[in-house]
């Protein structure tokens, strides 16, 4: 499962998988200081989780490679299609959020304890 989402080998879902956490976790953290400073900005860990985790996977589920393969056909149906499409993106991000950043810290410690 792993393989599929993330990467070939442990060591290609490790480079994939550290830039997007550690973003991910600044991110989290910021918006959460920032939500008790009274000012929101939990959108920006939304738009975080849809452009940095839940694109890429949709696109591999959907086969889309560009957000203009769905408006090539017709215009209004293209544009209900990304919609559902970012919606979808949005969700799955969340979930593919978690699971990264937990892989992400399974894999430092195997790797550490390899050493």
């Amino acid at each position: 499962m792993f393989e599929k989402i993330f990467g070939g080998t442990e060591e290609q879902q490790l480079q994939f998988l550290k830039w997007r956490s550690w973003l991910t976790i600044i991110i989290f953290f910021a918006c959460g200081i920032l939500t008790e400073l009274g000012v929101d900005f939990i959108g920006l860990y939304g738009a975080i989780v849809l452009f940095v985790w839940g694109w890429g996977v949709v696109k591999n589920w959907f086969g889309f490679t560009s957000i203009l393969a769905l408006l090539s056909n017709n215009i209004m149906i293209g544009a209900i299609l990304f919609v559902i499409y970012l919606v979808i993106a949005y969700f799955a991000g969340f979930l593919t959020s978690i699971i990264g950043i937990i892989r992400y810290f399974y894999l430092m410690a195997k790797l550490r304890n390899r050493k």
